[in-house]
């Protein structure tokens, strides 16, 4: 249980925002069920409030427990991460991916959606009281152990996912004390690598054509761009204010694809226009801002590295997935947190938030220097005697 005085320490501004975009959600992902030709709406408005309600014990866990114990944990959690993110290839595929796992047919469970959850946990620990993270021989560690995972959900394959890890990692081992020029020389070798991957005979032909379609959108619209398409068209036509909620002709018409999930966002700019998807934005942008003011207050250093880890996968989300409809990032199945119907991902997003506020509520006294680097001892001078 918490004490009176975390209670004061408390990120309300936080919580009434993830609540905010709970009920905006809960609202688009209903408009989105609708189907015309039966004249009703389908199952998923139900399934979402149950997975909310599911996410908020979740979150309600994450937040009454300890964080130092989650940290405790963290290995345990990462092999068993790791070995559910593998077990995927035991399921049938699902468009041509082995990344759900399903229980007696019907429900099915996305590993990955919780690896966003444990490997910054895993990183934070790893990381936290080390104090050779400056030079490159101290970032092979972190880099393996995030490789791994980063490697079987590419393999899965799930490049979207996969590339939300990087930022991840980046910027924990930057908060850890790594050195900007290692950082740097990473960024450099990653680009490279991007280069060579996408000219190698392992990329999908489908991820190509997703690439070339940002290059030129108007080359397919009936095919390869006919997401992208739409998905223009429905923001567009909504204007400043939108067409009223439920009002969407590209959403209730069926011609918008995938849009409970990777095009909410497109519904969003539809029925609300450009205020609405402003209004978003700006939640998430004060959603994580409240976040990283978590993390600079802290001086824990596993608290702080857990909260950076946690809040890039999110932002990077938001990013892609909004980035994505306009045709600025090519099209990837990420969703919009909080917003978009899924259940591993929403339970995995307010536990997420769950921890965040845990730090908020619960930071030690830290007998040590602001950073993480230990600075040498200084001699003391001798006073000069005039």
């Amino acid at each position: 249980m918490m004490e009176a005085s975390a209670y004061r320490r408390f990120p309300w501004f936080l919580i009434v925002l993830m609540f905010l975009l709970l009920a905006e959600g809960f609202l688009f992902v209903t408009s989105a069920a609708y189907n015309v030709s039966v004249g009703g709406y389908g199952s998923d408005p139900y399934k979402q409030g149950v997975w909310i309600a599911i996410g908020l014990g979740v979150f309600a866990v994450c937040l009454l427990v300890r964080y130092g114990l989650f940290g405790r944990w963290a290995y345990g959690l990462y092999a068993a991460g790791l070995a559910a993110t593998t077990a995927c290839y035991v399921f049938p595929a699902v468009n041509g991916a082995h990344r759900w796992i399903f229980f007696n047919g019907a429900i099915k469970v996305q590993p990955t959606e919780f690896m966003k959850l444990i490997l910054p946990l895993t990183l934070a620990r790893y990381l936290a009281y080390r104090k050779n993270v400056g030079g490159p021989g101290g970032l092979i560690g972190p880099l393996l152990v995030a490789g791994i995972p980063i490697l079987v959900i590419l393999m899965q394959p799930d490049l979207g996912s996969a590339l939300v890890f990087v930022p991840m990692v980046l910027a924990v081992l930057f908060v850890a004390g790594a050195r900007k020029r290692d950082l740097s020389i990473l960024v450099t070798m990653g680009l490279a690598l991007g280069v060579g991957f996408y000219f190698s005979p392992w990329i999908k032909p489908h991820q190509k054509a997703r690439v070339q379609t940002l290059l030129n959108p108007s080359a397919a619209p009936l095919r390869e761009g006919y997401q992208l398409a739409q998905s223009k068209i429905a923001i567009g036509s909504g204007g400043l204010t939108g067409k009223g909620l439920y009002n969407g002709t590209q959403n209730y018409l069926g011609h918008l694809p995938f849009n409970s999930t990777d095009f909410i966002f497109a519904v969003i700019g539809e029925e609300w226009g450009f205020s609405g998807t402003a209004g978003t934005l700006l939640a998430y942008s004060l959603l994580l801002w409240c976040g990283l003011a978590v993390a600079a207050r802290t001086r824990d250093p596993f608290g702080r590295l857990t909260v950076v880890g946690l809040l890039c996968p999110m932002a990077v989300q938001v990013v892609v997935n909004t980035g994505m409809t306009v045709g600025l990032v090519p099209i990837t199945g990420l969703t919009l947190p909080l917003i978009s119907y899924g259940g591993s991902s929403m339970i995995a997003t307010l536990a997420a938030l769950g921890l965040v506020c845990n730090v908020s509520v619960r930071r030690p006294i830290v007998l040590a220097p602001e950073t993480f680097r230990i600075s040498p001892p200084q001699s003391p001078r001798t006073p000069r005697v005039s």
